[in-house]
């Protein structure tokens, strides 16, 4: 059965690779004070993804190095300020989140 989803999620990368749409990848540091500062992964993963329509694939901790957790392994690591999320979505859905992130505070 494995072998029959890697050619549909082969076709879902390439097309967000090098399709022309909106979607893409992003790496974003979390800003001191920041809503997610102090939050769990597990906590505002669904938060994010209906509030913003874009998906937390990972994270890098600055604190443990520059190793990256994929979410989908069931962490539920604490998000602090300086760690920097990875995630997928539209263009303009991963903007407002940056500017969110910039200006709502937690």
């Amino acid at each position: 059965m494995t072998i029959l989803k890697k050619p549909l999620t082969i076709k879902i990368i390439e097309e967000i690779i090098f399709e022309d749409n909106n979607l893409s990848f992003a790496e974003i540091e979390i800003p001191k004070n920041s809503f997610l500062d102090g939050r769990y992964i597990k906590e505002v993963y669904r938060e994010i993804s209906q509030n913003y329509n874009i998906i937390i694939i990972a994270i890098v901790d600055k604190e443990m190095s520059e190793n990256v957790q994929f979410v989908t392994k069931g962490i539920n690591h604490k998000i602090d300020a300086g760690d920097i999320l990875i995630v997928v979505g539209d263009k303009d859905d991963i903007e407002r989140f940056k500017i969110d992130l910039e200006t709502i505070k937690f």
